[in-house]
């Protein structure tokens, strides 16, 4: 037997009257023909209205289409569906937005849904992984551990929150005290919330039982960018050439050595947030990025020019992301360059041409 939807999930014509309630019906959800609901695991789902009957667990402040906590779809169900109840993902797609996580077997989408073969749809992991009571990532996020280890080291220091202001509070410490976790849109806008001056819209979502999804729609830095290299590692590291490289973090001796002895360093930021740099060239070889991070995943990595003066502060007259080791064509990667620009902020070191104002960026011509 076979029944067909709107793209809302109200039936087309007349309903089978063989159809089994509880069986699956639109998008995979269990129908309940006593209460008109459909369970679409998170929440109830209401066809008749178009709209859930309870808040949406997740919500993603940057798109202004998830502000409505009880919408389906994003009033848009011809485009998306929300197979899960927790996380939109586009219509009749093969696997969900990498934001929702898990693999919900959507059946027919809002064609319609057969009655034989009738597991329900589920999903085989969490749509959301906890950082906080009111903050998590997709399952599987790059971005998990410096957020978390960020998130619990301000719990260690300040203690657990009681309520939702002092979450914002807790956040706003930990990106401060650890700006290496938190980059992009979430770091612009919990940087801003200064002593008692909130963002209310999101603490106030954060009071209705809502959760900011990071990842989904904006950029968090603290992403770890792989090695797309690492199957040279062991030739890299027992290569003669690439013995005793010196490399060097801002408060090693050192430091100073490499910037004033090369024309041209290697810098990364390692997933742990710490820079280091190394000469590009040594004995006329160019040194592996790699050496930086033990053949590991980093935040960010590429060049720089530094030039000095006896006596002088060095001054950075150009950075850059070029990288073969870490190169990838993503929204995370291009974002990179400003966490660099960043820790060499950090480390005394600004670069000529270079915004250090909100957002940051090069400054245009």
């Amino acid at each position: 037997t076979r029944r067909y939807y709107d793209p809302y999930g109200n039936n087309r014509g007349a309903p089978a009257a063989s159809f089994p309630t509880g069986e699956k019906g639109f998008i995979g959800g269990a129908t309940d023909s006593a209460t008109g609901l459909t369970d679409l695991g998170a929440r109830e789902y209401q066809p008749e209205t178009g709209s859930f009957v309870s808040t949406d667990p997740l919500i993603n402040p940057y798109d202004p289409q998830d502000l409505n906590a009880y919408a389906y779809a994003t009033d848009n169900p011809t485009t998306y569906s929300d197979p899960t109840g927790a996380c939109v993902w586009p219509q009749f797609a093969e696997a969900p937005s990498p934001a929702c996580g898990g693999n919900p077997d959507p059946g027919q989408g809002s064609g319609g849904s057969n009655g034989e073969n009738s597991t329900r749809g589920t999903t085989s992991s969490p749509v959301c992984v906890d950082i906080s009571p009111h903050v998590c990532v997709p399952p599987n996020s790059k971005s998990f551990s410096s957020l978390k280890k960020a998130w619990d080291w301000v719990v260690s220091e300040y203690g657990k929150p009681a309520n939702a202001t002092q979450e914002m509070e807790r956040w706003r410490v930990a990106c401060f005290e650890v700006p290496s976790a938190c980059r992009g849109q979430w770091y612009s806008d919990v940087g801003a919330i200064l002593g008692s001056k909130f963002d209310q819209g999101l603490v106030n979502s954060w009071n209705m039982g809502m959760k900011t999804l990071l990842g989904y729609g904006n950029i968090v830095a603290g992403v770890i960018i792989p090695n797309k290299l690492s199957e040279k590692w062991e030739q890299e590291q027992s290569d003669p050439a690439n013995r005793n490289v010196p490399k060097a973090s801002p408060s090693d001796p050192e430091w100073r050595d490499i910037i004033r002895s090369n024309s041209t360093i290697k810098w990364a930021v390692l997933d742990n947030g710490d820079l280091v740099i190394m000469p590009k060239w040594v004995n006329g070889t160019e040194v592996p990025h790699s050496l930086l991070s033990g053949g590991e995943g980093v935040q960010a990595a590429g060049e720089a020019d530094i030039a000095w003066a006896p006596g002088e502060q060095e001054i950075g007259i150009d950075i850059n992301d070029h990288t073969g080791h870490y190169y990838e064509d993503t929204p995370e990667f291009r974002a990179s360059l400003q966490i660099g620009v960043d820790a060499f902020a950090d480390a005394g070191v600004t670069f000529l041409g270079w915004d250090y104002g909100d957002g940051g960026g090069p400054i245009d011509e």
